[in-house]
């Protein structure tokens, strides 16, 4: 494995990984009984897009600073993602 040091943003790694091995799990998350919820990349990155789809349209531009409440869930994962995209 070659890590890479030269991404510009952050979005830029999950990107690359989303269109080498879009299958290939991203995160997985535990819920509080045990259970196991595994979101690919293709997914975590297609959440992402949505996200910042939203915030693109209410005005926030690259370099805005967004704060982000959240709780653990699939989707919350993909809003951390959102305001690199």
């Amino acid at each position: 494995m070659t890590l890479r040091l030269d991404y510009r943003t952050l979005i830029e790694p999950v990107t690359e990984r989303a269109r080498r091995d879009p299958d290939r799990p991203s995160v997985v998350l535990i819920g509080e009984d045990g259970s196991e919820e595994t979101v690919s990349a293709a997914q975590f990155l297609a959440n992402a897009a949505d996200y910042a789809a939203v915030l693109r349209a209410a005005g926030i531009r690259p370099r805005d600073i967004v704060i982000v409440v959240m709780r653990h869930s699939a989707e919350d994962y993909a809003d951390e993602a959102r305001p690199w995209r």
